[in-house]
């Protein structure tokens, strides 16, 4: 019975540990956007083509927890979540880590893309800017 139970926690443990290094390893790729407004509007979100990873909010909190605000100097939080109605798009105000600055960033979770892009103007890395 030991063996059957030890089993199971190290599959589950695995399973875990997996989709975790899948979504790293897909955010490791990230590259910065051209556009000025990407990410900033509901008609230019950011694309994550997240249909093979798991936990679709968790790696929106990984990928904002890796924003960096050059201008602001401050990394961010989430504060608050919205569906877009009739889509399969996401609002989500973010604040700085100070408190003072929010912003509101647009995803889009199923939208093919060629390759993850963070907002121009921000740096995207391994840690969050904290």
């Amino acid at each position: 019975m030991k063996v059957k139970n030890f089993n199971i926690i190290f599959i589950c443990s695995f399973l875990f540990t997996s989709c975790t290094i899948s979504n790293i390893h897909y955010l490791s790729k990230a590259k910065q956007s051209s556009n000025e407004n990407y990410g900033f509007s509901k008609e230019n979100p950011i694309s994550i083509n997240i249909k093979r990873l798991e936990n679709k909010e968790k790696i929106v909190e990984e990928y904002v927890s890796r924003l960096y605000s050059l201008k602001l100097k401050s990394g961010f939080q989430i504060l608050k979540r919205n569906v877009i109605s009739n889509s399969n798009e996401l609002e989500y105000v973010i604040v700085t880590d100070d408190g003072r600055d929010t912003l509101k960033l647009y995803f889009n979770l199923d939208k093919e893309s060629k390759g993850l892009k963070y907002p121009n103007g921000f740096m995207f890395g391994q840690l969050s800017g904290k």
